[in-house]
């Protein structure tokens, strides 16, 4: 895993191209891993990414269409980094802010006392 992050830390942009009509999180991990580190991450628009990450984050690109992931990948390759830093910024806070153990662990306390609030009598004392 750190082979991994010394990758992407050293990576000019995190390209994830993925299939059309992907139901499921595929490239979660690694938009978020590049957002974090601040790379620029290119990654094909799924309904499921949409919900981690914004136009204003991350550059999405549509499924199946190769002319449009060559354009975005040599639109960072050719960019002044310095042109692209609040997006990276604004996408690491992102990932810091939203996506991190602590509030993980607070939004899931919370869903825990709201089930117990809702639990009658009778189910609260089941095993």
């Amino acid at each position: 895993y750190a082979e991994l992050f010394s990758l992407y830390a050293g990576a000019r942009a995190v390209v994830v191209p993925l299939k059309s009509d992907i139901s499921y999180p595929s490239g979660l991990r690694a938009m978020l891993e590049g957002m974090l580190l601040e790379r620029p991450v290119i990654v094909t628009r799924t309904r499921i990414l949409e919900e981690y990450a914004s136009d204003a984050e991350v550059q999405f690109v549509r499924p199946g269409d190769v002319s449009d992931l060559r354009n975005a990948i040599g639109g960072v390759v050719s960019a002044d980094w310095s042109s692209l830093s609040p997006k990276l910024e604004r996408a690491k806070r992102r990932v810091e802010d939203q996506y991190n153990l602590s509030r993980f662990g607070e939004d899931m306390a919370c869903i825990l006392r709201d089930i117990e609030g809702r639990a009658s009598p009778d189910t609260a004392q089941q095993p």
